[in-house]
C-alpha cells in the first residue's frame, strides 16, 4: 500500500464487511469471548427500579479528565447541582497523573484533595465511583484493576482494589463524611442512567477517549463486554494501525479501541501523515508522538483554516482535499466499526430483533466529531435493514456521572 488511493481503500468498511464484523462480534459474545479479546465482566449491577431518589456524589474517572458531581435524582430525572472537571494530564504544566512518575497513592491522594475542596464539610455523602478501565468486580463496591488503557501508566494500581485505594486516601485526609459505596464501569453507569429513564435501554456505550460497551442479559445482569479489546482477522487493519499499536503502551491489546476511539484517532492520523511518499510537505511537522489528537480531525472536518495553516497547506488546494478525504475516511471507518459492534450486541441479545432496544451513548467523540453519530445510525440501517428500526440510539450527556450517582442511591436502598 504505497499510494493514497490504496490508503483510502484500506480504511473502507463495506456493508458486507460491517455485517461480517457484527456477526463475528455476536459469535464471540455467545461462544468463546476470550478468543476475540472480549472479557464479558459481570458488573454485579442490575437496572434500577425507577423509585430511587436523593442526592449523591459522583466521581467520574475517565481517560482524559476527573469529574466531580453532586447530583439530585428524583422521579426519573437528574439534576446536576454542582460539578468540577480536572484534567489528569494537563496541557500547560501541572501534574500528569497518567504518567509512570506518579504512583497509585499519589493519584488517589490527589483525588481525595479534590473531593475535599468540592464537598461541603458538614454534609454526609454517599459516593458512586465511575471507573472507566477494565476491572474485575468483586462486589458492587470493590474492584481490582486488570490493566490500564487509554495510555495511562500510573504505577502501583494494576491488581489493586481501586475502591479501597480511594477509601484509604479519604481516610488519610479525615474525610469520613464521604463514603464510597459503589464502583462501576462507565458503560455500566451509562446504561443505569438510561434504564432509569427508559425501561427498554439494554445497551450502554462510551464513544470518547476510549470505546467500550455493555449490555443487559436475559437475567437482568449488566455485563461489561470490554468491547475495545475485540480483535478478529476480518478487521480492516492496515500498516499504520500496526505501527500505532507497536508504539503504544499496551501493544497487542485494545486493538479495536485503537482503530475507533478518540484517544487514538489523532495519533493514527499523525502516523499516516508521517509517510513521506504521500505527504512530503507535512511529514516532519508533527514528528513528535501524540502531537495531533482527535480534536485536530474534528477541526479539519469543521473547516478550521487555522489548522490547515499549521500543517502548511493552502486552503482549496489539491493537497487540502486529499487531507480532508483522509480525515473523513479515518472517522467513517471508526463509526462504521462501532455500528457493527452495536449491531452484533443486539444480534446476541435478540437474534430475531423482536423487541425495541435502546442503545445509550455518552462520550466526546460521539458528541463532537462532525457527522459521527449520523454515520453510526446510517450503518446500522444498512446492515440491519428492515429490522434496524428496533434499535434506537440515545445520546445522554454526562450519563456516566449521572449513573454513578444513581448507583450510590441504589446501594442506599439495599
Amino acid at each position: 500500500m504505497n499510494t493514497y488511493d490504496g490508503l483510502l481503500a484500506s480504511l473502507e468498511v463495506s456493508q458486507q464487511l460491517a455485517w461480517q464484523v457484527a456477526q463475528r462480534f455476536a459469535g464471540a459474545m455467545a461462544g468463546n469471548p476470550d478468543h476475540c479479546g472480549l472479557k464479558m465482566l459481570d458488573s454485579q449491577f442490575q437496572p434500577p427500579c425507577g423509585r430511587e431518589q436523593g442526592e449523591a456524589l459522583a466521581l467520574d474517572f475517565g481517560g482524559t479528565n476527573l469529574r466531580f458531581l453532586l447530583i439530585r435524582v428524583n422521579n426519573r430525572s437528574f439534576q446536576v447541582l454542582k460539578q468540577k472537571v480536572v484534567s489528569i494530564r494537563p496541557e500547560h504544566g501541572g501534574w500528569n497523573l497518567a504518567s509512570e512518575a506518579v504512583d497509585g497513592e499519589q493519584l488517589f491522594d490527589f483525588i481525595a484533595a479534590q473531593l475535599q475542596e468540592f464537598a461541603d464539610p458538614g454534609t454526609p455523602y454517599q459516593l458512586g465511583h465511575c471507573f472507566s478501565f477494565p476491572f474485575m468486580q468483586i462486589s458492587r463496591n470493590s474492584g481490582l484493576l486488570l490493566e490500564w488503557t487509554k495510555e495511562i501508566k500510573t504505577r502501583g494500581v494494576v491488581g489493586q482494589d481501586v475502591s479501597l485505594m480511594l477509601s484509604q486516601a479519604l481516610q488519610r485526609r479525615g474525610l469520613d463524611h464521604i463514603q464510597p459505596v459503589a464502583i462501576l464501569n462507565d458503560t455500566v453507569a451509562t446504561l443505569l442512567c438510561a434504564a432509569y429513564l427508559d425501561n427498554d435501554a439494554d445497551v450502554g456505550s462510551i464513544c470518547g477517549t476510549g470505546f467500550n460497551a455493555c449490555f443487559r442479559d436475559l437475567s437482568g445482569r449488566i455485563i461489561n463486554i470490554e468491547a475495545g479489546n475485540f480483535f478478529a482477522d476480518i478487521l480492516p487493519v492496515n500498516r499504520y494501525d500496526l505501527e500505532l499499536d507497536r508504539r503504544s503502551h499496551n501493544q497487542g491489546q485494545q486493538r479495536l479501541e485503537k482503530m475507533v476511539s478518540g484517544a487514538y484517532l489523532g495519533e493514527l492520523f499523525r502516523v499516516m501523515l508521517l509517510d513521506r511518499h504521500l505527504w512530503p510537505s507535512i511529514s516532519q511537522r508533527f514528528a513528535s508522538p501524540n502531537s495531533l489528537d482527535s480534536r485536530w480531525i474534528s477541526g479539519l472536518l469543521s473547516g478550521e483554516e487555522s489548522l490547515l495553516a499549521a500543517l502548511g497547506i493552502d486552503p482549496d488546494s489539491a493537497e487540502q482535499k486529499r487531507l480532508l478525504n483522509l480525515a473523513q475516511a479515518v472517522v467513517v471507518r471508526s463509526a462504521r466499526l462501532i455500528a457493527a459492534v452495536y449491531t452484533g450486541i443486539i444480534q446476541h441479545i435478540d437474534p430475531h430483533w423482536e423487541c425495541r432496544h435502546v442503545i445509550s451513548v455518552d462520550g466526546s467523540l460521539y458528541e463532537r466529531m462532525p457527522l459521527f453519530a449520523d454515520h453510526i445510525r446510517n450503518t446500522i440501517d444498512e446492515i440491519a435493514s428492515d429490522r434496524a428500526y428496533r434499535a434506537e440510539i440515545r445520546f445522554i450527556k454526562d450519563s456516566s456521572g449521572l449513573g454513578a450517582a444513581l448507583a450510590a442511591l441504589m446501594e442506599a436502598r439495599q
